[in-house]
C-alpha cells in the first residue's frame, strides 16, 4: 500500500492586522484566492495571535470558491482568537475536497494589531 502525498499549501502567510473598526463586510486583510485544486482536502490550521491585548478578538472567516474571481462564495467558517495579551489561538477544521480556491477574511482587532495565518495540510 503506497502511503498518501502529504503537502502543505499557505493560503495565508502571517499578516498584521492593522486594528480598526473592521467587519467581515469591510475585513482589515483579505486574502488572495488561493488554488487549493491539487489538495484533495486536508485539514486547515488557523493562528490567531495577539501581541499587545486587542480589546476587542481578532476574527476570521475562511471562505471558499470555485474559481479565482470568487463566483460562488461560501464561508467554510468563522472564528476568533482572544483578548489575553500576547496570546495565541489556533484553530484545525477539516478542509473538504470539492472548493478549487479559498482565502482569509480578518477582521475585528478594535485596539491593537493582531496576526492571522492559515495553512491548508492537504492530502494529495
Amino acid at each position: 500500500m503506497t502511503a498518501p502525498t502529504r503537502s502543505s499549501i499557505v493560503i495565508l502567510g502571517a499578516t498584521a492586522a492593522t486594528p480598526g473598526a473592521y467587519t467581515k463586510a469591510s475585513p482589515s486583510v483579505t486574502g488572495p484566492w488561493v488554488d487549493v485544486r491539487a489538495a484533495n482536502g486536508g485539514r486547515i490550521g488557523i493562528s490567531v495571535l495577539n501581541g499587545v491585548a486587542p480589546g476587542v478578538a481578532g476574527q476570521f472567516t475562511v471562505q471558499v470558491a470555485d474559481d479565482a474571481i470568487g463566483t460562488n462564495v461560501f464561508d467554510l467558517g468563522t472564528a476568533g482568537g482572544n483578548t489575553v495579551a500576547n496570546g495565541e489561538v489556533t484553530h484545525l477544521w477539516a478542509f473538504p475536497a470539492e472548493p478549487s480556491y479559498a482565502r482569509l477574511l480578518c477582521y475585528g482587532n478594535s485596539t491593537n494589531q493582531v496576526t492571522f495565518k492559515a495553512v491548508l495540510f492537504a492530502k494529495a
